[in-house]
C-alpha cells in the first residue's frame, strides 16, 4: 500500500451544488463553505473551480472527512511556495488568496492583508520569493515580493508588466533568475528577467520567441537549464527550449517538438528534473519523457503514453523529499470523470504505474494540481 501522508495535494474542482470550495481533508475536520459563481475558461473550453484535498496517511482522499476554506470567485490557478504558503488567482473577483498552510493537518489560515488585488487573474506562478500573475483583459504580468515570515504580498516596483494578449501560463525557473509567459494567439513565449533585490521584470534579449501552434503550458525543469511549451494542438507538440543562463534567451533543443497526444494543456517534470510529463486533454493520456541532461531534447519512456481517465488537463509530479524514501508520485486532474489519477514514478524509468485505490473522486471538473510538502 502506498503511503503518501507527507504532502498536501491541492486541486481546483466545482462542487457538486455548483458552489465554489477550497476544501482540505484530515481526519479531525469536516464541512463545506461556498464560495462564489461559476465561469468557463474560454480557450480551453472547461470549467475551474478550486479545492484542497490532503491525504490522510494510508487511507484513499475519498475516505477522508473535508474541511473547507472560502476563496474568491472563479477561482482558476494554485502554486505553493515554500511548503508554506499557497496562492490562488481569483479572476473574476480580480484578486490574489493567500494562505498559510499548516504542517500539521494541512488546514489554511488566510495571511494577512488577503485578498490582494490583480485585475482578472488567469494564470500564476509562484517561487520561494515571488509569485507573478496574468491578468487576461489588462493583458500584464504583475509581480509580487512573499513576506517570508506572514506570506503577505507586495507589488514589485513597476508592476503591472507589459504581455500579449490571451497569454494562458506562467512559469519561474528555480533559480528566481527568468520568468516565461505562453502566447496562444501570436504562438510565442515572453521571456523576462528578474531583478533579484525587487522582482521588477525586463524582457530578456531576443524575446519574444517563437513556439508552436496555440502555446498552452510553460514549465521550466527544476535544474533551471531547459523550458517546456506544450501545445493545444491535434496532435500535441511539446517544444523544448535551452535557457541562456546569462540572459534568459530561449534557444530550441534539438530534436523539438516532441509529439504528445491531442491538446498538450500540462507540463510537469519530476524533481530531478529527469523527466518530463504532458497530459493531452483530448487523447486521455499522460506522455512521458526523459530529459537528455546536456542537452534538452526529449525522449519517450518505456510504456508511453499512460491512460489517464477522462479529459485530463492537469500534471502535477510530488517531490521525493515529500515521501517516504526515494519514492515519487505523479497526479492527474481528469475533469470530465471527476476524479483524480495516481501514479508511481519509477526513477530509474520514468514510467508510470498506478497507485492503489487510483482513480481518487475529486468532485465535479477538478482542473489544477499542487503539491506541498509537510
Amino acid at each position: 500500500m502506498v503511503r503518501i501522508a507527507d504532502f498536501v495535494v491541492l486541486f481546483i474542482r466545482h462542487d457538486s451544488d455548483s458552489r465554489h470550495v477550497i476544501s482540505a481533508c484530515d481526519r479531525r475536520l469536516a464541512g463545506k463553505l461556498p464560495v462564489g459563481p461559476v465561469s468557463l475558461h474560454r480557450q480551453l473550453g472547461f470549467q475551474r473551480y478550486l479545492g484542497l484535498q490532503h491525504q490522510c496517511g494510508h487511507r484513499r482522499p475519498d475516505d477522508c472527512a473535508g474541511v473547507a476554506f472560502p476563496a474568491g470567485t472563479a477561482p482558476l490557478s494554485i502554486a505553493v511556495s515554500s511548503d508554506r504558503f499557497v496562492f490562488v488567482a481569483n479572476s473574476n473577483s480580480s484578486n490574489i488568496a493567500g494562505y498559510r498552510i499548516d504542517p500539521s493537518t494541512g488546514s489554511l489560515t488566510p495571511v494577512p492583508g488577503s485578498p490582494f488585488v490583480v485585475i482578472s487573474p488567469i494564470a500564476l506562478a509562484a517561487s520561494d520569493h515571488f509569485v507573478y500573475a496574468m491578468s487576461v483583459f489588462t493583458n500584464t504580468v504583475s509581480g509580487f515580493t512573499i513576506d517570508q515570515n506572514t506570506g503577505s504580498l507586495t507589488p514589485v516596483p513597476g508592476s503591472p508588466f507589459a504581455g500579449r494578449d490571451l497569454s494562458l501560463s506562467v512559469a519561474i525557473d528555480p533559480k528566481e533568475t527568468f520568468v516565461y509567459v505562453t502566447n496562444e494567439p501570436t504562438n510565442i513565449i515572453l521571456g523576462y528577467s528578474i531583478d533579484q533585490h525587487t522582482g521588477s521584470l525586463t524582457p530578456v534579449p531576443g524575446s519574444p520567441f517563437p513556439a508552436g501552434a496555440n502555446p498552452a503550458p510553460v514549465a521550466v525543469e527544476p535544474k533551471g537549464n531547459f523550458a517546456y511549451v506544450g501545445t493545444n494542438t491535434d496532435p500535441g507538440n511539446v517544444f523544448g527550449y535551452a535557457i541562456n543562463q546569462h540572459t534568459g534567451a530561449l534557444t530550441p533543443v534539438p530534436g523539438s517538438p516532441a509529439i504528445a497526444g491531442t491538446a498538450a494543456i500540462s507540463i510537469a517534470s519530476d524533481p530531478a528534473g529527469q523527466f518530463v510529463y504532458v497530459a493531452s486533454e483530448g487523447a486521455n493520456n499522460v506522455s512521458g519523457y526523459a530529459v537528455n541532461q546536456h542537452t534538452g531534447t526529449l525522449t519517450a519512456v518505456p510504456g508511453s503514453p499512460f491512460p489517464t481517465e477522462s479529459a485530463p488537463i492537469f500534471v502535477r509530479v510530488a517531490a521525493g523529499r515529500c515521501s517516504h524514501g526515494n519514492e515519487e508520485f505523479a497526479y492527474v486532474a481528469n475533469a470530465l470523470s471527476n476524479n483524480i489519477s495516481g501514479y508511481r514514478v519509477d526513477t530509474r524509468t520514468g514510467a508510470l504505474t498506478g497507485i492503489a485505490g487510483s482513480p481518487f473522486l475529486a468532485g465535479a471538473f477538478p482542473a489544477s494540481v499542487a503539491i506541498a510538502c509537510r
